[in-house]
């Protein structure tokens, strides 16, 4: 018997294939000019019913196609995957579902056909809108490509959102606010705002150890994150969450659901969820990343998961921090109190969390209308408050 049944459900969808690698990438993405479309759509299908018999007929919140690039996947293909999902589980007027797209693998005509497939939110992998630093960044357009993107989806879509990055070696601050004042332009309802990070597996990662170049220093990233805070919300758009900025009502409804710690599973190779089943328990799952392995483990062993554990009350207190302290709104009081390990650890008492009141008496941590939430001074130092608080927890 389900017990879950009114737990809203976010469901993660990866397309694992590129036309190329970016050198800052270190998702779960591969090169292949010949991928085999219609088995990994076949095993997809497979997959969702599995978690579907796992999970019962739960309304979805949403569905998000990542990769990868998406935007390379028929939309038949997408629309499939959607029909499918609203067979098994309940998709409603309300179910935001949205894809990833980069501008060299976009059309107007894809753009509509992925709009009747069932897309109704875009996001638009742009980065930049000069040349020089997309082509530092591996990126296949140039910023006049970028910018028509942007302006045959407005033809299409009612909620668009485009991703950039900054803090990039050799760029200034001048032409970072120049992209700003760029996409602001357009008076989209989302935008989400990434730093240049450095991640081991990369090709970046490599010739920053190789001495070819080195990151901007701490002291400049700050500059460019406040640059750009006070640039979008100057335009009465919200910083809902560290990178992402939204008009009101039209926040990432899958992200906030995850960091929100809400249930959400991923489909795909790589792709990761966390949730309830049917029986109560908590699990975490992990799916093979190859996509050839992922194909292989559901058609021929019919192994689903490359992890699936239970989640010890322990780790979830630590994930619930992490993903809540993302957000503006922060963590909802009772979701920290209501967790086994904290009434264990702290005596079912806050105050008794000393490295939480720690941060609070430095001013990076407020409690206020039943949430926890980073200060706008404790915003800027996020994964130094959070990498304190997790270490405080453990035994």
């Amino acid at each position: 018997m389900n017990n879950q049944p009114n737990r809203p459900l976010a469901i993660y969808v990866h397309w694992p294939w590129c036309e190329s690698k970016c050198p800052y990438c270190d998702f779960n993405s591969h090169v292949h000019n010949n991928y085999p479309e219609d088995e990994y759509i076949k095993v997809v299908l497979k997959h969702i019913d599995y978690y579907a018999d796992k999970l019962g007929k739960r309304t979805v919140k949403s569905i998000f196609f990542g990769g990868g690039t998406p935007s390379l996947m028929l939309p038949t293909s997408l629309n499939r995957i959607v029909k499918h999902i609203d067979n098994r589980f309940n998709i409603n007027h309300n179910t935001e579902i949205s894809m990833e797209a980069n501008p060299a693998s976009s059309t107007l005509n894809k753009f509509k056909d992925f709009k009747s497939a069932g897309v109704n939110r875009l996001s638009i992998g742009v980065q930049s809108f000069h040349d020089d630093l997309l082509q530092f960044l591996g990126r296949r357009h140039n910023s006049l490509q970028a910018l028509s993107t942007i302006e045959t989806a407005k033809e299409v879509f009612d909620n668009i959102s485009t991703d950039l990055i900054y803090g990039l070696p050799k760029q200034k601050l001048s032409a970072w606010k120049e992209d700003l004042d760029r996409v602001l332009q357009f008076e989209l309802n989302h935008l989400s705002c990434y730093q240049l990070t450095i991640e081991k597996q990369t090709a970046f990662y490599k010739a920053v150890n190789s001495g070819e170049w080195q990151p901007i220093l701490s002291d400049t990233q700050a500059d460019f994150f406040d640059l750009t805070r006070e640039t979008i919300i100057s335009q009465n758009m919200l910083n809902y969450e560290i990178s992402n900025f939204a008009k009101p009502s039209f926040e990432c409804k899958h992200n906030v659901h995850v960091w929100q710690y809400q249930d959400y599973i991923g489909i795909g190779a790589g792709g990761h969820g966390r949730f309830v089943s049917t029986d109560g328990q908590h699990y975490l799952s992990q799916n093979y990343k190859m996509p050839e392995k992922y194909t292989n483990n559901i058609n021929q062993l019919n192994n689903y998961s490359h992890i699936l554990q239970v989640i010890t009350p322990e780790q979830e207190l630590g994930e619930i921090l992490l993903m809540g302290l993302r957000l503006k709104k922060g963590i909802h009081l009772d979701v920290v109190t209501n967790n086994l390990f904290f009434k264990d650890k702290f005596s079912n008492s806050i105050d008794k969390w000393q490295e939480l009141t720690r941060m609070k008496q430095f001013g990076f941590i407020e409690i206020t209308d039943n949430h926890i939430r980073l200060t706008s001074q404790g915003w800027s130092i996020l994964d130094s408050i959070t990498a304190n608080l997790l270490n405080s927890i453990q035994y």
